[in-house]
């Protein structure tokens, strides 16, 4: 017979499994990314890729201010279900930061063009296949340059074998 000690640990494994399993079911990045970005009034498309430290010295490509515009733009990032994005070393080009009433409200980099790199979660958010394409034509017919940082900025105590690829290089990342 069991002790009541171990019916405790045996209920709380068995409660810690299905709250587990819950959260794989039950996350959705994309709605939690839609609610991040609810009622922003400006995206920012810039060269620094996900770098909080950026401040006013980056090279912004594009702005996007007209609500219809952000609207399309925010309902065509779209993220697998599955979580199984990876984390590599780079900051990912280009970035795209979301403004609310004058104050980043969001701040993302694009990841290989694939994913896009979102500071709450600890790892990058695929994009869903359809969602990666749209952003590579949305980004390609605003003439968002396809050359990498290194060929923009001066160079970055994060550097990487890469850096000088194109936005949506398919190599692996790989610090030097």
């Amino acid at each position: 017979m069991r002790t009541g000690k171990q019916l405790a640990a045996i209920l709380l494994a068995i409660i810690a499994i299905l709250y587990g399993a819950w959260l794989v079911v039950s996350s959705n990045p994309t709605s939690a990314f839609a609610d991040a970005i609810r009622d922003t009034d400006r995206i920012v498309v810039h060269a620094r890729g996900f770098d909080e430290q950026a401040g006013k010295d980056r090279t912004v490509f594009l702005q996007i201010t007209d609500a219809k515009a952000i609207a399309e733009f925010n309902s065509n990032i779209r993220f697998k279900r599955s979580l199984t994005g990876g984390q590599c070393a780079c900051q990912g080009f280009p970035g795209i930061d979301w403004y609310r009433a004058g104050e980043r409200a969001v701040f993302t980099g694009v990841q290989h063009k694939k994913a896009i790199r979102w500071s709450p979660f600890n790892y990058d958010l695929p994009l869903t296949d359809e969602s990666a394409e749209w952003l590579a034509n949305y980004l390609n017919m605003h003439d968002v340059p396809l050359v990498g940082l290194a060929e923009i900025l001066p160079p970055t105590p994060v550097a990487h074998r890469h850096s000088a690829q194109p936005w949506g290089h398919d190599e692996p990342c790989v610090p030097e």
